[in-house]
């Protein structure tokens, strides 16, 4: 695995494996702020993916959280992935004994950072049983390389509160293990291990400024970590505080390419002095393509100088990617950019779009409900999402090694043309005669169904209702991606066969609930009326 690059959440679930891993404490550690520490406790309920129309067992797991203060009052921070699907979360101060019950009042996947709320006075104001009211930390800044930093968390190994010490490393962007995208991390040396998840990485020359969130670790690496940096948790805050509505972190809505080859360079009429990147698409979607167009040259973004290579000056002589320049900015907020256009510069301006607006495949933040799904003669249809390619994951493997490398290209690089376009995805097939040679068939994107373009789940569904009440209509075809694969499947044959396929696999329905509201399948499916054994939420 160590040629591999592999992120992990830092999240404990029992049972676990102790490893034999020592922890280098710092001197300072009488100082640390250990009342603005909690463990936390949740219950999950994940939405399983592969089998759309049910959830997964419960399972109880714990990370980390902390207390921080912000202009608004103190706000208990931990991990996303911490709490997602959560019905159930508790929490418990570092210094005290006490259960608190606790709630999620606001999350963001792409960031991977949540805040919890306690109704309980006496976690905040402390008791009369001697219990102190809780300090929130402050907020520091982006830390430098080789500063120094303690991560204070409830990892593997115990159940009391643990401090690791370690130098900041690297200041990068990285992909978020759990949501998926690319967003500036700080890479850490400290040893951090499952249940750290949410803790705070705290700065070694103050008693309680919050340098990061530690959030996941490399596989395969020893003592390598990633903390969610202050940028990135003073974004998703003031969002929450200030619009009280997260609206993701913003983009241009475009791909880019280097210029580093000196002819493609001399093509594109750049002068010596000048450096810049090219556009190679613009999204439909975005403001930017009012006034941006394949082959412009990126010159500069709100006056600082881009780079061949797409970076810009950060500090003490490092570089860093275009994208930062976003960190610091809102959805909606405008950006102004130099071009050179057939070698005539200007200046454009647009505001900038969420990811949520752009990405063809959608993350957590963008999923409000249970996964829509189609049955049809065993074939599971439903929409590529970016929680269906985390089930590739495991202890052992990332969900961008484990999935399927077709569907993690259209996941990170491809963006939306119009705003209902999703990718229908062949899940996989219940095994049936009906189907016979065709049950291998599986994570293949659905390109036509009898030489209609598919486009979304419910075009699927409006396509396929059309060709079933068509009695003269005697096959189904369908058209897959990426090899062209095609299946025919009678359509009498298919018919007989969903019912069959419903009882023996104990299907709830053969369709989800929101598809059926709107299309009515399940008679047509069928060809007789049924009922659903049990409701499914959409």
């Amino acid at each position: 695995k160590n040629s591999r690059t592999m992120w992990v959440s830092l999240y404990r679930t029992g049972p676990y494996r102790v490893q034999s891993r020592y922890c280098q404490t710092s001197s300072t550690n009488a100082q640390l702020p250990f009342g603005s520490i909690v463990k936390v406790h949740a219950v999950t309920t994940a939405v399983n993916y592969f089998l759309p129309w049910q959830k997964k067992a419960s399972r109880e797991g714990t990370g980390s959280g902390f207390v921080l203060q912000t202009e608004k009052g103190r706000r208990l921070v931990t991990n996303a992935h911490v709490v997602a699907d959560s019905s159930y979360v508790w929490v418990k101060k570092a210094l005290s004994s006490v259960n608190y019950r606790a709630t999620v009042s606001q999350i963001s996947h792409e960031a991977d950072l949540a805040l919890l709320e306690v109704h309980d006075k006496s976690f905040w104001d402390g008791n009369s049983n001697g219990e102190a009211a809780v300090e929130g930390l402050i907020l520091g800044d982006l830390p430098d390389l080789q500063e120094h930093i303690n991560v204070i968390g409830f990892p593997t190994g115990g159940d009391g509160v643990s401090v690791t010490r370690g130098v900041v490393s690297r200041v990068e962007p990285i992909q978020y293990s759990h949501g998926g995208i690319y967003l500036l991390g700080v890479q850490i040396d400290a040893s951090i291990n499952p249940g750290n998840s949410g803790g705070p990485a705290i700065l070694e020359s103050s008693k309680n400024k919050v340098a990061g969130v530690a959030f996941q670790a490399l596989v395969g690496a020893d003592n390598i970590g990633y903390i969610i940096p202050a940028p990135i948790i003073k974004h998703f805050l003031s969002q929450q505080e200030i619009v009280k509505q997260y609206k993701g972190f913003p983009q241009m809505g475009l791909h880019w390419q280097a210029l580093l080859n000196p002819s493609m360079r001399e093509a594109y009429k750049l002068g010596e002095d000048q450096t810049g990147v090219i556009v190679s698409c613009v999204s439909p979607l975005s403001p930017a393509a009012k006034v941006l167009k394949s082959k412009d040259v990126l010159l500069s973004i709100d006056g600082e100088p881009l780079a061949n290579d797409g970076t810009i000056h950060f500090r003490h002589g490092q570089r860093m990617y275009l994208n930062y320049l976003f960190t610091h900015k809102a959805v909606g907020e405008s950006v102004e950019v130099e071009i050179l256009r057939d070698g005539v510069r200007s200046t454009v301006s647009f505001p900038l779009v969420s990811n949520q607006e752009l990405s063809l495949v959608p993350t957590r933040d963008e999923i409000k409900s249970q996964p829509s799904f189609l049955v049809l003669g065993g074939f599971v249809f439903t929409r590529l999402t970016m929680p269906y390619l985390q089930e590739f994951g495991s202890e052992d493997e990332s969900w961008v090694d484990g999935a399927p490398r077709f569907l993690v290209h259209k996941a990170i690089h491809s963006i939306r043309e119009t705003s209902d376009q999703e990718v229908v995805i062949l899940s996989h097939v219940l095994a049936d005669d009906v189907n016979e040679g065709y049950s291998q068939l599986g994570n293949l994107e659905l390109t036509s169904v009898n030489g209609t373009k598919i486009h979304s789940m419910k075009h699927l569904a409006k396509v396929v209702k059309k060709i079933l009440k068509d009695k003269k209509n005697e096959f189904l075809s369908f058209e897959f991606a990426p090899h062209n694969q095609f299946v025919v499947l009678g359509v009498e044959q298919l018919q007989k066969a969903n019912s069959r396929i419903r009882r023996e696999y104990s299907l709830p329905s053969l369709v989800s609930n929101t598809l059926e509201e709107e299309y009515q399948l399940q008679t047509v499916l069928t060809g007789k009326k049924t009922k659903r054994t049990r409701p499914d939420e959409e």
